[in-house]
């Protein structure tokens, strides 16, 4: 195979047959494609998939980070640890640049990107008055509450994207509107 002998565990003049603990006698590793080997927890890996990405973080990185992608996903799952009943999945990311600082065999850490959304608006959970006919943000125009309808789009745990046709630049929305708010209810700024 092509790579680069990362480990040697026997000494010349030794029997080729004769290795300590079962090791095998090189390491070789392609060292021209990195691979993180990650467990995913079995509560979470219906959200993740083969080709998403994923941002890869480590000491050796400085604060910066790598992008890869999601190349394996196991068929089977494993035990976490001893004492624990939760089972984890085998997954692997590929590191996508070349040239990265990266190197084999050290800790390093992933955030798998589930949903994202660029270019978007962004408003706190809690200003999305759900009702049955639909989600609204609501606006103050002269002394009333006013509903504009808008669709949701991405959500993380505190915030979600919205798309709506009349949202500009500096529109003004209530943080928190009451659930029982209605359109032209009289509301106090």
């Amino acid at each position: 195979i092509d790579g680069t002998v990362v480990r040697v565990n026997s000494r010349v003049g030794r029997f080729a047959d004769t290795v300590d603990d079962d090791r095998p006698l090189f390491v070789i590793d392609n060292l021209e494609k990195l691979e993180m080997k990650i467990n995913v927890s079995e509560y979470s890996i219906g959200k993740v998939a083969v080709g998403q990405k994923a941002r890869i973080s480590a000491d050796i990185l400085g604060g910066e980070t790598e992008e890869g992608v999601i190349t394996a996903i196991s068929p089977t799952g494993e035990m976490k640890s001893s004492g624990s009943t939760e089972r984890v999945i085998p997954t692997t990311i590929q590191i996508q640049n070349q040239d990265t600082k990266l190197i084999a065999g050290i800790n390093a850490r992933a955030q798998i990107v589930l949903n994202e959304a660029k270019d978007v608006w962004v408003v706190p959970m809690g200003a999305v008055l759900d009702k049955e006919d639909g989600s609204y943000l609501a606006t103050v125009e002269n002394g009333a509450a006013k509903l504009v309808p808008v669709e949701r789009g991405v959500e993380s745990d505190t915030a979600v994207e919205v798309k709506g046709e009349t949202l500009t630049e500096g529109f003004v929305y209530i943080t928190s509107p009451s659930p029982m708010m209605t359109d032209g209810m009289p509301v106090t700024v």
